[in-house]
């Protein structure tokens, strides 16, 4: 009993990165067997011993062209699945990390302070459903909105809006109301985010 041999299948490769700058990559092989009742084990054994041991850097070549890598995210997990239709084959995902622990120089690699305070403001983008009050006729701008008798709608019709919501999120030792109660109900005094004077509302 014992491995033949293993390929990089090339497609099926994924990759995540998060704020902290954490990124994982997942990467499929074909490895060869001689003997269908090989277990994951025997499997593991021998690519640790043929290139692939956990802690080495991620890297996918093809013809000896480096096609992506990233040193500071090392081998941290196979996962195993034996074919069915062809038992002799096993399909392995190799997942690389650079998140190693909180004693890891690989925790951070992008220098994400470990001091909450000291962390960058998250912002995140959204949409939100509302209604809004319309005297004038969609149809026929701008004349009121009038009933089957030709009357004007008293206080209009209510039509389905969406307003754009931007959140930020940010650590902070001590807020005070204060500090907010005057923005309320303000609008944005000066370009931000793409967004010109008076288009952002508190």
């Amino acid at each position: 009993m014992s491995v033949s041999g293993y390929r990089w299948t090339r497609t099926g490769r994924s990759g995540e990165w998060d704020w902290r700058q954490k990124r994982t990559f997942t990467v499929p092989i074909e490895v060869s067997t001689t003997d269908q009742n090989d277990a994951s084990v025997t499997i593991a054994v021998w690519l640790a011993a043929n290139g692939l041991p956990f802690g080495t850097p991620y890297l996918v070549a093809s013809g000896g062209v480096d096609v992506e890598s990233d040193t500071g995210a090392i081998l941290t997990k196979y996962q195993f699945t034996q074919r069915a239709s062809a038992p002799l084959l096993w399909d392995v995902l190799l997942t690389f990390s650079s998140d190693l622990g909180e004693n890891s120089s690989n925790q951070n690699p992008g220098n994400v302070s470990k001091d909450p305070l000291a962390r960058p403001a998250i912002i995140t983008y959204d949409a939100r459903k509302m209604t809004k009050l319309s005297q004038e006729d969609m149809d026929t701008p701008p004349n009121p909105v009038i009933n089957s008798h030709g009357d004007p709608i008293s206080g209009g019709l209510q039509l389905d809006s969406s307003i754009g919501v931007i959140s930020i999120e940010k650590n902070v030792a001590n807020v005070s109301l204060a500090t907010f109660a005057p923005l309320w109900d303000c609008v944005n005094s000066a370009p931000w985010g793409g967004f010109n004077t008076n288009q952002l509302r508190n």
